[in-house]
């Protein structure tokens, strides 16, 4: 086959792609999905607001005890993590 022709081939190949029909059956289970599906229940906002207010806390605690220890440049994370075992 010569450049040319091979080309033409390749490019007249989306001439002969057909759009396929889908079958009835096919179209009544896409209508039916929305009615199958069952009824979601909602998280109510008090919930959703607790759930962002301790998020707020751990996070407000966790950066409250990193600035304490970067004021305390004497003591490294191990001597304090471990210091209740000294009393052993």
């Amino acid at each position: 086959m010569k450049k040319e022709d091979w080309i033409s081939d390749k490019l007249s190949v989306s001439n002969s792609i057909t759009r396929t029909i889908p079958s009835d059956d096919f179209l009544d289970r896409l209508k039916a999905i929305p009615e199958n599906m069952p009824n979601i229940e909602k998280v109510r906002k008090p919930v959703i607001w607790a759930a962002a207010a301790s998020i707020t806390i751990l996070l407000a605690l966790n950066i409250f005890s990193y600035l304490q220890d970067q004021n305390d440049p004497d003591t490294t994370l191990g001597e304090t993590y471990f210091l209740h075992t000294q009393k052993l």
